[in-house]
């Protein structure tokens, strides 16, 4: 039995890889992605939130630019601000081709992250970093629109309470389509080998 599930691992795990550079020969040339494509490529969800400056920001206003979208809240200790280090990281590996790159960290803990709040939490990031909030509905609304499952938790100490939740990056070309979703831990040399490749096929 456990000489099968060895075996019915290697497959899956060959079944993927093969999947992947099909995928990318597909696209032009041979390239791996390091999260799931989207093949084809399909039409991003849009939606509308405040932004860190308390202004109506609507995703789709970045048509024509690269974006990297997120969603998480600015009291996670762990997940949150390794994501934004490595997409902070991310854009300085990409040199001047980082500022046709946009990344934003939509909220899902609107009780406690104010349009203030956001701010400075994102401008710690990145001088362009974007961070969106809204009421409630607005919150899960956007969130839905991406899969994006949270909820409350219990938690001592100050903090009063942590939110659960799933933790991916989603990235869209400038014609506003799902291009990639990254599961948390990809490194940022992954995320920016994507990048380069898919923006020198779109120059084509």
């Amino acid at each position: 039995m456990r000489r099968w599930i060895v075996l019915s691992a290697l497959a899956a795990v060959l079944a993927i890889a093969v999947f992947g550079v099909v995928v990318a020969i597909g696209l032009g040339r041979a390239h791996t992605f390091a999260g799931v494509a989207a093949i084809p490529p399909s039409p991003a969800a849009d939606f509308t939130l405040t932004d860190e400056s308390g202004a109506a920001f609507t995703l789709s206003s970045l048509r024509g630019q690269w974006i990297l979208l997120t969603y998480g809240y600015t009291s996670c200790p762990d997940l949150c601000p390794a994501t934004l280090a490595n997409l902070q990281q991310v854009k300085a590996e990409l040199g001047p081709a980082g500022d046709r790159v946009r990344v934003i960290f939509s909220t899902v803990d609107p009780d406690r992250d104010t349009v203030d709040v956001l701010r400075t939490y994102v401008h710690h990031f990145g001088a362009d970093f974007k961070g969106l909030t809204g009421s409630t509905a607005q919150v899960a609304q956007a969130a839905q629109a991406y899969g994006v499952s949270y909820q409350k938790s219990p938690s001592p100490g100050e903090v009063g309470y942590a939110v659960n939740h799933s933790a991916f990056v989603y990235l869209l070309d400038p014609q506003f389509r799902l291009r990639v979703t990254y599961p948390f831990g990809v490194a940022s040399q992954e995320i920016t080998a994507d990048l380069q490749y898919l923006m020198a096929q779109d120059k084509h």
